[in-house]
């Protein structure tokens, strides 16, 4: 299983921020869902997937539904999501649904997880422990000494609400370096990162080369789209798509077969009128399309003769001789 979790240094803000449980079909099965669900808090949800793995479009998904739970807080903070570096954040669809919802991005360096993210540093591990005491509870409790598997994902849940949504984190954000300019860092992070002073930030754009030393290896920067939320409003609603499903180009009526994969007879089968529903046929009107007889669609043999004829192209010319069957001599007497 997966948990997506978000926390906030805002306390207000943090008890609406969503949690998303997402776990695989044979551990999360069907008939679980609605059970949990219902017995939820507000703001988690556990969903059934093929895999517990998160992928891009789910990451989307999950994007947008953050976005929907801010506008409340809109009109009075700006937000700013921090991601880790893993290849499903870095692809080009997380950034735009980030841009679409106002959020603002920013990335942890590889390898530096565990240290300049909350949740890694402050929030996996409370939650954690409050798991392990209920669950060892449970099995206290438990007449045969185990726990199912809808009693634990009931455990996971109350750990959500007692351990992530209950309790303040603004402390966790100043320590690993996200807020009041760096200057709440804690000693430990100090001294893993070998800071004696606090490095002095430029209020600009970062270079490529500054880029790529937060991306992983083999991994490209989505500088096309990364930095379409500090563009204008008009501007970027002209960049930005509407929508992330692609649409094919449409067709030229004078090349059919140009940027097609198929036969263009698709083409002539929409492009007739349908029949009407009565049985009846109905005698043609002068409103109605008058189809072309054979005649007209087929040139006559006259004008068949007049079309230029098409060049003939040489043919390849043989490079070795053709083989020959040796002769048979001649049966004797």
């Amino acid at each position: 299983m997966t948990l997506a979790a978000f926390v906030s240094d805002n306390d207000e803000v943090n008890k609406a921020l969503p949690q998303i449980v997402v776990g695989a079909e044979h551990i999360v099965q069907a008939w679980m869902t609605p059970l949990l669900n219902a017995s939820r808090s507000d703001g988690t949800c556990v969903l059934g997937r093929k895999s517990a793995w998160l992928r891009s479009h789910v990451v989307v998904s999950i994007i947008k539904l953050l976005g929907e739970t801010l506008k409340p807080f809109a009109d009075e903070f700006r937000f700013i999501l921090i991601l880790d570096a893993a290849r499903v954040h870095l692809c080009t669809k997380v950034v735009q649904a980030c841009t679409r919802c106002s959020i603002y991005l920013m990335y942890v360096p590889a390898s530096m997880t565990s240290l300049l993210q909350p949740l890694d540093t402050h929030v996996f591990s409370l939650y954690k422990r409050f798991v392990r005491r209920e669950y060892e509870d449970a099995l206290v409790r438990s007449r045969s000494g185990e726990v199912n598997l809808f009693a634990f994902l009931k455990i996971l849940i109350a750990a959500i609400e007692h351990a992530i949504q209950a309790r303040s984190w603004k402390k966790a954000f100043l320590q690993a370096g996200s807020g009041n300019q760096q200057r709440d860092l804690s000693c430990s992070l100090k001294q893993k990162l070998q800071l004696e002073v606090l490095p002095v930030l430029q209020p600009s754009l970062p270079t490529f080369d500054e880029l790529a030393v937060i991306y992983p290896r083999n991994a490209e920067p989505a500088v096309d789209c990364l930095f379409d939320q500090f563009l204008p409003t008009k501007l970027r609603q002209r960049v930005l798509p509407e929508s992330f499903t692609w649409t094919a180009p449409p067709v030229d009526p004078d090349n059919p077969w140009k940027g097609r994969l198929r036969s263009s007879s698709t083409l002539h089968l929409n492009t007739q009128p349908e029949p009407e529903s009565c049985p009846v046929q109905a005698a043609p009107t002068a409103s109605s399309r008058a189809q072309p007889s054979p005649a007209a669609t087929w040139p006559s043999p006259a004008a068949r003769s007049r079309s230029p004829r098409r060049p003939v192209l040489p043919r390849g010319r043989r490079l070795l001789p053709p083989r020959r069957r040796p002769r048979s001599p001649p049966a004797g007497n």
